[in-house]
C-alpha cells in the first residue's frame, strides 16, 4: 500500500493536459471501489511497541455538490465506507518459551463517515483534478486473545481525524463521469485501561486509513 498510494497520484496527474473542460456543476452522487490499508501504532509501554496494518478490498458512497467559479471548481460532499476495515493484528510473548501459547491483539474499524472539501482545477477537455480536505469518524473495536489463560477481552473506540487526498473526475457521456483518488486518515490517539486479574494497564491505539479507488458518479 506504501508504494500504491504515490503510485496512484502520480496516474492522477497523468490525466490532466490543458484545454477546455466539460461543466461539473451541481449535484451529484458516485460508488468506487478499490484497496483500503488500516494501520494501528500499538504501544504498551514496557510490553512491545509495533505498528501492524491490514489490507483489503474497500467501497465508498458518496453524495455532494459543486460549483465552478471560472476555471476553478469547489465541492463537497459526504461520504461512507462500506463493511469494515481490519487495521492490524500482531502476536506476542510473555517470556522466549516455545511451548507458551501467544497473545494476538487487534484492531477493526467500521461505520467510517467523512465530510469532505474537494478543491479543483477544470483540466482536459472533460476532465476535473482535485485535492481533498477531509474530516473522518469512525466506531473502533479492540481485542486481545489470551489463549494461556483462556480469555478475550475487548473494547470499543470513538476515532476522529483528519485527511488529506487527491483526484481526477472526467465526463464518459452526458451526465455520467468516472473518477480515481487516493485519500489518508490519520485518527486520534486512543488511551485505553485494560483491566487483567486485579491489574489496570494503559495501552495506546494510533489508528490511520489509507485508500486507492477508482469508481462513477452521476450529476443531476
Amino acid at each position: 500500500m506504501n508504494k500504491l498510494f504515490p503510485a496512484a497520484i502520480a496516474s492522477i496527474v497523468g490525466f490532466a493536459a490543458p484545454a477546455m473542460a466539460e461543466d461539473f456543476d451541481g449535484p451529484y452522487i458516485q460508488v468506487g471501489i478499490g484497496a483500503a490499508e488500516g494501520k494501528s501504532d500499538m504501544d504498551f509501554g514496557s510490553w512491545f511497541h509495533e505498528q501492524p496494518s491490514d489490507t483489503q478490498i474497500s467501497g465508498t458512497m458518496a453524495a455532494g455538490y459543486a460549483h465552478s467559479f471560472g476555471r476553478f471548481n469547489l465541492g463537497a460532499n459526504i461520504a461512507y465506507v462500506l463493511g469494515n476495515q481490519n487495521a492490524g493484528r500482531t502476536v506476542q510473548d510473555y517470556a522466549p518459551n516455545p511451548d507458551e501459547k501467544n497473545d494476538a491483539i487487534s484492531v477493526r474499524m467500521k461505520n467510517m463517515w467523512s465530510v469532505n472539501l474537494e478543491p479543483g482545477v477544470r483540466v482536459g477537455s472533460r476532465g476535473l483534478l482535485y485535492g481533498k480536505l477531509s474530516y473522518s469518524w469512525a466506531k473502533g473495536t479492540w481485542r486481545i486473545d489470551r489463549p494461556l489463560f483462556g480469555d478475550t477481552t475487548t473494547g470499543k473506540m470513538n476515532l476522529k481525524g483528519y485527511g488529506l487526498g487527491a483526484g481526477y473526475k472526467h465526463n464518459v457521456a452526458g451526465q455520467l463521469y468516472g473518477f480515481t483518488e487516493v485519500q489518508k486518515t490519520w485518527f486520534n490517539k486512543q488511551d485505553v485501561a485494560v483491566t487483567f486479574d486485579t491489574s489496570t494497564y494503559h495501552d495506546y491505539y494510533d489508528t490511520t486509513s489509507a485508500s486507492a479507488i477508482v469508481g462513477i458518479g452521476f450529476r443531476f
